[in-house]
């Protein structure tokens, strides 16, 4: 009783920075009281890019910079709300990777893993989108563990990846932002819920060019697009890239987080 009381006049009367520690100590003298003791944490800054990208272009542009950088054994863990532009940032990423500007890119939400042999280094780019899996799949076909060591690996939907998902890897996010005063919100809402009871139904965009039709009755909206480094692989090319925004014209701001911080 004397916890669950204590819990309560926790959670009614005071909120707690997940930055800091709590002590409680109860006594079960005949006068009973609570000791709250409160201790600052050191907290890690992971380094990050936030930045806002005007219409697909500017998200394809933006995918072109990320697949400059990466390298051998890179894993990239890409999320995003439906229809944000997840397609349109693969293929950008994609065809700059395999330097194939005609490349044509298919969504793999049924087959799961597309396979792309670089066409003049000795490892393949892979894009896998995971959308489809449950939490009890298997996912030895993928053969994930060798895959992350000698591919570069581009994956939708890594949540569903579990205990499989690497230590280190690019986190890149897509987010919409608001549509501008010249779309109506009624249509932008209506593509959503659209886009949503296809991928229910089984009728996902399976090409590009359904993903090219559906952005494009939003090209004037904007994505923010957030990157961040787990693991220390991508810190200092992420200072390279930071270096290729200044002033770019796909961008339209942007802010650079505190580098890491050592404890």
């Amino acid at each position: 009783e004397e916890m669950t009381n204590l819990y309560r006049f926790i959670s009614i009367n005071s909120h707690f920075s997940c930055s800091k520690s709590l002590t409680v100590t109860i006594s079960r003298n005949r006068r009973r009281y609570v000791t709250l003791k409160s201790e600052e944490k050191k907290v890690n800054r992971l380094p990050s890019i936030s930045v806002t990208v005007h219409g697909p272009n500017g998200t394809f542009k933006f995918a072109s910079l990320i697949a400059n950088a990466a390298k051998k054994g890179d894993v990239i863990a890409l999320e995003g709300d439906l229809g944000a532009g997840k397609t349109t940032f693969a293929r950008g990423f994609l065809r700059e990777a395999l330097r194939d500007s005609s490349l044509e890119v298919t969504s793999p939400t049924y087959i799961l893993d597309n396979v792309y042999p670089h066409p003049s280094k000795d490892f393949n780019v892979r894009h896998m989108d995971l959308y489809r899996l449950r939490e009890n799949d298997d996912l030895s076909p993928l053969e994930l563990e060798e895959a992350f060591q000698k591919d570069v690996c581009l994956i939708e939907w890594p949540q569903r990846l579990g205990n499989k998902h690497p230590s280190d890897y690019l986190q890149v996010s897509i987010n919409h932002l608001p549509p501008s005063k010249s779309t109506p919100i009624s249509l932008f809402i209506d593509n959503m819920r659209k886009r949503h009871e296809d991928l229910m139904d089984g009728k996902g965009n399976q090409n590009e060019n359904e993903e090219e039709e559906e952005e494009a009755e939003f090209e004037d909206n904007n994505r923010l697009i957030s990157v961040t480094s787990i693991g220390s692989k991508w810190t200092d090319r992420l200072e390279e890239i930071k270096k290729q925004l200044q002033g770019s014209p796909i961008i339209k701001n942007h802010s650079f987080p505190l580098k890491e911080q050592k404890e």
